[in-house]
């Protein structure tokens, strides 16, 4: 006997009789028979068997070995081990008709009970070991049954997870909401929701019945609205009519009957129309306008955050938000600013966008945020605020050609935006690509790194700004010489010499005061040897938006790619690309790189011959055009790349 926290009771049962070892403790035992006195042990041949009888508290005790039959000899390998009681959970699968939300369940009779949705499940509550469960449901989703299969059982030494708790619709239609005790306010409104389980193609009734309190009675009032053809799941979006429009306030209840008259469902309890504004509070908001002309749909940013805005007075996701231009509406329709919540984080900053029904110029507007309803329904849409949406999501939707400007004019953006994480690059290309969009918001990386295949040549060299190729060796005394860097912003570096030729790098163009051009980096020279390839110049790109967005941790490259390595001289590397931003508000907090690639190593190609390295590209341009509302906390990066090496 091992581990045992108190003494341990011990039933040998073998040759017809029962022998006890009573209140034992930890070390090694052996039964005898007190009617043999002379027999310490069972005859050959008898059976036995040892279990434990009396166990400590907070342990269970197992037992090896401790079956078999006496063979000519004494047993003395049967171990009775104790451990601690240990608690396990107790989990399920629940499997849910199509349009439930939940089912009510309990685990031994009230100990804990729990609303589950779809899916695996456990209590929160833990049993011991050998403790016994039995799960039931004590509330079915709406219009189901529910069984539980392999509910009732003993916890064993591992969690229980054998459990299935399946519901099934037993009705035509379900009524979902409103389904009882919600408060619904004259002017505005609020979606019906059914769910058909039989027959999707049924038309349905939705009705209203007033209902008694006191007889606790529902009567037919009048038809809301015949809603055709809602495939399995229905809503329909009423508005409660005005104080006077012939709905009195009081309370109600809604009943959905399918048009054949075989299927109806309606609220379990009443719900109240009440005559007053629901929204708790309101806030006014500012904006000042310096534009000359006055805009007709004006879209902006509004930022929300823990130190300005009290995030437990609004719902945990948003959706009672709502926007006027008036400070006291009194139905739907006064709430006239379309809003899309684009990013909701209650613990921090939040961005919503605003489409202004028009902002006078040169003046001050005052517009005004409602919030604070428990039962408003979001009212948050993406094409109510802008209507035109370019989004790059994958590194197989590259960036090539124009959006929303030069050949894609015809084509007005107002959103463009690489998602967060997301890193998209340029297509290989000797064009800049060029965004015109009212809102750019970068949450990623734009990669133009290496995609120019530009080749000026208008430039001071013989090869303007492509750096000139390197040069083969006139006799295996002098070696090979390395290709020129390609230049952009910056000058190319010289190839290395070989004595009688230094391949020159690329020299320097455009301009930086202009904010109308912007160029791709230019190629590098290529090596002597096949597999010294020249290296591409960083893409060009430009950007320009009312608000423009790049923040902190996200990225523009457009840098150069290195030079290859190869026998007898180094190829030389691409310049840095080009980055224009013409933004009016908004940030830029996030990267901008445009530096030149390395130039190739040279490789000897026999004993004794020399070879040089390519030179690096030149540094790209960076240039952001801004209004004074632009926030800016970017780094920038041109540098120059480095020239590649000999070796003998």
């Amino acid at each position: 006997l091992v581990n045992a926290d108190a003494p341990v009771s011990l039933l040998l049962n073998g040759g017809g009789e029962d022998r006890t070892l009573t209140n034992q403790d930890n070390g090694d035992w052996t039964f005898f028979d007190p009617e043999r006195p002379t027999e310490t042990g069972l005859r050959n041949g008898e059976g036995y068997s040892v279990t434990v009888t009396d166990l400590p508290a907070d342990q269970y005790c197992t037992v090896t070995n401790g079956n078999g039959q006496i063979d000519a000899g004494p047993v003395d390998d049967v171990v009775v081990e104790c451990f601690p009681l240990e608690s396990f959970d107790v989990c399920m699968t629940v499997v849910l008709p199509a349009g439930a939300s939940n089912v009510s369940v309990s685990l031994n009779n009230g100990l804990e009970d729990a609303s589950f949705s779809f899916g695996d499940q456990c209590f929160t509550t833990q049993l011991e070991t050998f403790q016994s469960y039995e799960v039931t449901v004590t509330e079915a989703p709406k219009g189901a049954s529910c069984t539980v299969y392999n509910g009732t059982g003993e916890m064993g030494l591992t969690n229980v997870d054998g459990i299935f708790v399946v519901c099934e619709n037993e009705t035509g239609v379900i009524q979902d909401w409103p389904n009882g005790g919600e408060e619904l306010f004259m002017g505005f409104a609020y979606d019906i929701e059914w769910r058909e389980t039989l027959d999707p193609d049924q038309t349905i009734d939705i009705e209203l019945w007033s209902y008694d309190s006191g007889s606790d009675t529902a009567t037919y009032f009048s038809d809301i609205a015949l809603a055709e053809d809602q495939e399995f799941f229905g809503s329909y979006k009423w508005t409660v009519p005005s104080s006077g429009g012939g709905v009195p306030a009081g309370q109600y209840m809604i009943r959905i009957v399918t048009d054949d008259g075989a299927y109806e469902s309606m609220s379990d309890s009443a719900f109240t129309v009440v005559d007053a504004f629901p929204w708790a509070y309101f806030r006014e908001l500012d904006i000042t306008s310096s534009k000359v002309a006055t805009p007709t749909g004006y879209i902006m940013p509004l930022q929300l955050d823990t130190a300005t805005f009290d995030y437990d007075n609004v719902l945990e996701d948003g959706r009672d938000i709502r926007f006027a231009s008036i400070n006291n509406p009194t139905e739907e329709s006064d709430f006239n600013i379309a809003y899309w919540i684009d990013e909701w984080n209650p613990e921090g900053e939040s961005l919503l966008w605003l489409n202004l029904p028009t902002l006078p110029a040169q003046t001050t507007t005052t517009f005004y945020m409602f919030y604070g309803y428990d039962l408003a329904q979001g009212v948050s849409t993406f094409p109510g605020v802008f209507t035109g949406r370019r989004e790059f999501t994958s590194i197989q939707d590259p960036l090539v050609g124009d959006f929303g400007t030069g050949s894609d004019a015809a084509n007005p953006i107002e959103w463009f935006e690489v998602p967060d994480e997301q890193v998209i690059p340029l297509g290989g290309s000797i064009n800049v690509v060029q965004i015109e969009s009212h809102v750019i918001k970068i949450d990623g990386t734009i990669n133009g790194s290496g995609k120019s295949f530009f080749d000026n040549i208008t430039g001071g060299n013989p090869n303007g700004n492509v750096g000139e190729d390197g040069a083969g060796s006139p006799d295996s005394s002098e070696g090979g010489a390395g290709a020129g860097g390609g230049a952009y912003g910056g000058a190319g570096g010289d190839g290395g010499t070989n004595g009688l030729e230094t391949p020159e790098g690329g020299g320097a163009y455009g301009s930086f005061a202009s904010n109308g051009n912007i160029f791709p980096g230019c190629r590098g020279g290529a090596g002597t040897s096949a597999n010294a390839g020249f290296g591409l110049g960083g893409g060009g790109i430009s950007l320009t938006a009312e608000w423009f967005i790049l923040d902190t941790g996200n990225a523009i490259l457009m840098n150069g790619a290195n030079g290859g390595d190869g026998r007898g001289s180094g190829a030389g590397g691409g310049a840095g690309g080009g980055i224009l931003i013409n933004a009016t508000n908004g940030y830029v907090r996030g990267e901008l790189s445009a530096n030149g690639g390395d130039g190739g190593d040279g490789l000897n190609t026999a004993p004794g011959d020399l070879a040089r390295g390519g030179g690096g590209g030149g540094g790209g341009r960076i240039k952001v055009f801004h209004s004074p509302s632009v926030e800016l906390n970017y780094t920038t990066s041109v540098t120059g790349g480095a020239g590649g090496t000999g070796n003998a």
